[in-house]
């Protein structure tokens, strides 16, 4: 109960400090963003990779599973953490720039995102793609558990090496994400955020219907460099297009909204959702579903694109039209 407890408080601060310090790296650089998060996918891949080796060794002589070294390592590296942070060194005019974008207490700014978010198409649009991809997220909340059935299906000692694979799985994970966030920004420029939206939906429908068809959990390996799609390109377009979005000095907050919907509204139930399915059909299916799913929203945000760029393209007219008159007036 207390983990629990801990843990919504941690999402909370995590939502909230993360807006911020993404809302004032996308206004600064793009580039910076991307490199922001390379680092983050190497620690990522590096941790996974030794603590899925260091379970296997610890457990290999026990009949449960026994994760004490995995929180103890936590508890370390966040101490670690902690020390870090208190060196860091926050320019003057950074703070300045963080606290103005602190508009969750700020009634004004409230009001202008809260109608923002209930009567703009593009904004009610966005909002359901990120609920939407977070139900993908949250179906991949399973993907650990199906490795571990193939593995006992497949062998009578299939857990032997399962937490090494499964750290491998996100050294993969990792690998996949370093180039793409590094070259984020160029993708935007290339593609722009509306087109790294749909690249993302359409790998997560590929990535679901191939996790169905495989009998070996060690097959998994190739398709979990798609990640780095899934999840590079992902981050980048949601931030850069809030941000966009955004009303005037609102941009950490259209930030904390959108990853609140993403993680409340999107992994939260995607998660149940692939539990229950996963509990009464099996895994193979949930991923056909959920598959499925993602080929069904990829088509439908793609006409849903074409008809709002339609609509502004004829409001664009309108407006341009307007002004001629006027000023011939």
């Amino acid at each position: 109960m207390y983990l629990f407890l801990l843990s919504i408080q941690f999402r909370m601060l995590y939502a909230k400090k993360y807006a911020e310090i993404n809302a004032e790296k996308k206004e600064e650089n793009k580039v910076y963003y991307g490199q922001q998060r390379t680092w983050n996918s190497i620690g990522w891949g590096i941790s996974a990779l030794l603590m899925g080796k260091l379970m296997d060794i610890y457990n290999q002589d026990k009949l449960l599973f026994d994760y004490s070294p995995v929180f103890n390592s936590m508890l370390i590296l966040w101490t670690l953490d902690i020390i870090v942070i208190g060196f860091l060194q926050i320019p003057d005019d950074a703070r300045d720039n963080t606290k103005s974008y602190n508009n969750i207490r700020n009634v004004n700014q409230l009001k202008a995102v809260y109608t923002l978010i209930t009567t703009n198409q593009s904004v009610i649009s966005f909002l359901l793609y990120v609920t939407f991809v977070g139900f993908c997220y949250g179906a991949m909340h399973i993907h650990f558990i199906f490795l571990e059935d193939l593995g006992q299906r497949n062998d009578c000692n299939g857990f032997i090496a399962m937490k090494t694979l499964q750290g491998i799985v996100l050294l993969f994970h990792t690998l996949g994400e370093f180039p793409v966030f590094l070259l984020s920004h160029k993708v935007e420029e290339k593609i722009g955020c509306k087109g790294m939206m749909s690249v993302v939906l359409l790998t997560f429908s590929v990535r679901f219907l191939y996790y169905s068809s495989i009998e070996s959990p060690w097959s998994i390996l190739f398709i979990e460099l798609s990640n780095g799609l899934t999840t590079g390109l992902f981050w980048p377009a949601i931030s850069s297009y809030a941000v966009s979005l955004a009303p005037t000095n609102a941009s950490a907050t259209m930030l904390t909204v959108t990853y609140a919907v993403f993680e409340a509204c999107g992994v939260g139930i995607g998660s149940l959702v692939a539990t229950k399915l996963y509990a009464d059909l099996g895994g193979r299916m949930v991923f056909t579903i959920y598959g499925i799913f993602a080929f069904f929203i990829f088509l439908s945000h793609g006409i849903v694109q074409i008809y709002m760029n339609k609509v502004e393209s004829n409001e664009l007219k309108n407006k341009t039209k307007d002004n001629t008159y006027t000023t011939l007036l």
